[in-house]
């Protein structure tokens, strides 16, 4: 994949309200996961991820983890995000939807 996904694991975020050195606030997050980012490859999953499942992902970007797990998280949250891509392209309805992480 080209540009390479970020590695937030490493709890280094570009797109935040907060400080500098602060971390992202949950609504920074939120609003990346939920509106992705325009003439990125961060796809929008708002339409896609119910706000239970939008939280979700959230609070498994933010729980911290040991370093030398961080390649593991990253590809689990790719995993994650393939599989809601691929429940979007099947249109399934909401409710028959789960999104495991």
């Amino acid at each position: 994949m080209s540009p390479r996904p970020r590695d937030f694991t490493q709890g280094k975020f570009k797109y935040k309200s907060s400080a500098a050195e602060a971390a992202p606030t949950e609504e920074d997050l939120l609003r990346t996961v939920r509106d992705g980012l325009q003439a990125s490859a961060v796809p929008a999953f708002g339409d896609l991820l119910s706000a239970e499942e939008l939280r979700a992902v959230v609070a498994y970007v933010r729980a911290p983890r040991p370093h030398a797990h961080a390649r593991t998280a990253s590809l689990h949250l790719l995993e994650a995000s393939a599989v809601a891509l691929v429940q979007l392209e099947s249109r399934e309805p909401r409710s028959n939807r789960h999104l495991k992480l």
